[in-house]
C-alpha cells in the first residue's frame, strides 16, 4: 500500500506542473500528499509494531515488525527521496508525460501565468502602498 504514496505525489506533481513551474509544482504536490502520507503511514507503521508485539507465533511477530520498518522507510523515501528525483527529472517526466497541447490549451496556460504574475506585481504594488502610508 505505501507505493500509493509515490503514485499520490507523482499524479499531483503533474497535474500542479500544468500550470505553475517545477519548484511550485514540487511544492503544491508536498503539501497536497503529506497529511495522507502521514496519516495512512502512521497508522499502518503503528499496527505493525502492535502485530508485531502482540502476536504468539514468531512468524508473524516478525512480519509485523518488517511491515512497520518497511513502511517507516516507504514514508521517508517518499518524502525526502521522490521530491528530489522529480525535481531532477522534470524534464523527462514533461517530455514522457505531455502530449502536444491544442492551441486552446497554450492560450489557456499562458492566461493563467499572465494571470498569476499580474497578481504577483498587484500584491508587490500593494504592499509598497502599505509602506508609504506608514
Amino acid at each position: 500500500s505505501t507505493i500509493d504514496y509515490g503514485i499520490l505525489m507523482s499524479t499531483n506533481y503533474i497535474d500542479y506542473r500544468k500550470t505553475m513551474d517545477k519548484k511550485e509544482s514540487l511544492y503544491g504536490a508536498v503539501k497536497a500528499a503529506m497529511p495522507t502520507i502521514f496519516t495512512s503511514g502512521v497508522i499502518l507503521i503503528i499496527c505493525g509494531f502492535i502485530v508485531g508485539l502482540v502476536a504468539s507465533l514468531t512468524s508473524i511477530s516478525t512480519v509485523g515488525f518488517l511491515l512497520a520498518k518497511g513502511t517507516i522507510v516507504s514514508v521517508l523515501m517518499i518524502i525526502f527521496v521522490l521530491p528530489a528525483v522529480l525535481y531532477h527529472l522534470d524534464t523527462l517526466i514533461i517530455k514522457l508525460t505531455y502530449r502536444k497541447k491544442t492551441k486552446e490549451e497554450k492560450i489557456a496556460i499562458k492566461e493563467a501565468r499572465k494571470a498569476k504574475k499580474e497578481a504577483k506585481k498587484a500584491k508587490k504594488a500593494e504592499k509598497k502602498a502599505a509602506k508609504k502610508a506608514k
